[in-house]
């Protein structure tokens, strides 16, 4: 089973989709050839049965992708927010003495080059954030926490 997680994802549908139909077929098979001793008597009753089988299947398969469309949208969603939220730091950072900023900026700039290099591929293989993004982000954070405005606005 755990080979079927490392193929690739089209692969993996595609033999997930026939062993369920292998399977399918075969359970159909093996109760028509038990039950259905008598002929055509028995037999009306199963076509609309495996109709309606069948549509709950496609209706579940359908939420299923669905979900997975949500999922993929929530973190796209999630992806540009943050993209958002470094570069309106970064570019904020200009509005205060830019020589003052620049460590400040070249840790921001050095935590979004860690997400996008380490920790996306940490997070898709390990379920694990990167340490030194976060010491990237940590510095730039208290960086800017210790700025000193030059005016009240």
């Amino acid at each position: 089973m755990q080979t079927l997680f490392q193929l690739p994802v089209p692969v993996a549908a595609f033999v997930f989709v026939a062993a369920t139909l292998v399977l399918a077929f075969s359970a159909y098979g093996l109760t028509r050839a038990i039950l259905c001793r008598s002929g055509e008597a028995k037999s009306d009753l199963a076509g609309p049965i495996f109709t309606r089988v069948g549509a709950l299947h496609a209706l579940i398969l359908a939420l299923v992708f669905a979900q997975e469309l949500i999922n993929v949208r929530d973190i796209s969603t999630a992806s540009a927010r943050e993209a958002v939220l470094v570069g309106d730091a970064f570019y904020d950072l200009k509005r205060y003495d830019p020589e003052e900023t620049l460590p400040i900026r070249k840790d921001l700039a050095g935590y979004v080059r860690l997400v996008l290099e380490q920790e996306w591929d940490s997070l898709a293989e390990a379920d694990i954030l990167s340490p030194e993004a976060w010491a990237a982000w940590e510095r730039a954070y208290v960086g800017a926490l210790e700025l000193e405005p030059a005016t009240d606005r």
